[in-house]
């Protein structure tokens, strides 16, 4: 399992996550925060799994997670065999993510 680094927008991004469905169903937001970290622990064992970005450096990658009709993504830098999580954000409309 790569070595794994949280930045402190990743973390608040799973925080606003977590506190945007809380405030409408707190078991949706416990069983997609637990989604989350599976996503992660995903990512840690498999970093090249990830969707590569774009017009960015293959390091660059994204991580897909689908939940009741929207989604998280991931976004992360995987070099040297440390994973560092750049962001996590809520998507409402899946089809704008993939």
């Amino acid at each position: 399992m790569s070595r794994l680094i949280w930045t402190r927008s990743a973390l608040l991004g799973i925080k606003r996550c977590h506190d945007f469905l809380q405030e409408k169903n707190p078991d949706a937001a416990r069983r997609a925060i637990k989604l989350i970290r599976g996503g992660i622990h995903t990512i840690a064992s498999y970093p090249e799994a990830g969707r590569p970005i774009e017009e960015m450096e293959a390091e660059y990658r994204k991580w897909v997670i689908p939940y009741i009709g929207r989604a998280f993504v991931v976004v992360y830098r995987y070099k040297n065999g440390v994973v560092q999580i750049l962001l996590v954000k809520q998507y409402l409309k899946l089809e704008f993510i993939l």
